[in-house]
């Protein structure tokens, strides 16, 4: 029981870290574009091709983790090379980098919270809880 308390404490800590650090960074996202000089449609091209990317490589991520089930592992990975690339794009003021490290980090950050859902429900189950309310 006190493995499944430090579980779930660690797994409610990524969570709120996690959506805490997309909702402080994603509403700006766009008005941060325009504030360096970025037209409407390379900003709407950026947001267009990072969704694609995600949707793109967010499978890829899940069945490299599926297959060697290293989910702890494969988050922090994510995690850390989420934010070298994010100090690294915040550098940028060509339009053509920050395109490049914008879908780079739109493939590592694609698929963390997919990720913590897994172990959370793989947590779950191994200590006999339900995963819902």
């Amino acid at each position: 029981m006190k493995n499944y308390r430090y579980s779930y404490i660690a797994l409610c800590a990524s969570y709120l870290l996690y959506y805490i650090s997309l909702g402080a960074f994603s509403p700006f996202l766009n008005i941060y574009y325009e504030r360096i000089g970025l037209s409407g449609s390379q900003i709407g091209f950026i947001t267009s091709a990072g969704y694609i990317v995600a949707m793109l490589f967010s499978p890829v991520w899940g069945a490299i983790t599926d297959k060697n089930h290293k989910y702890k592992s494969m988050i922090a990975f994510l995690s850390l090379t989420t934010t070298l690339l994010t100090i690294l794009w915040k550098q940028q003021t060509f339009f053509l980098f920050i395109f490049i490290f914008s879908l780079l980090l739109n493939i590592f950050r694609s698929n963390i919270g997919n990720l913590l859902d897994a172990l959370a429900i793989q947590s779950c189950k191994e200590n006999n809880k339900e995963f819902s309310f």
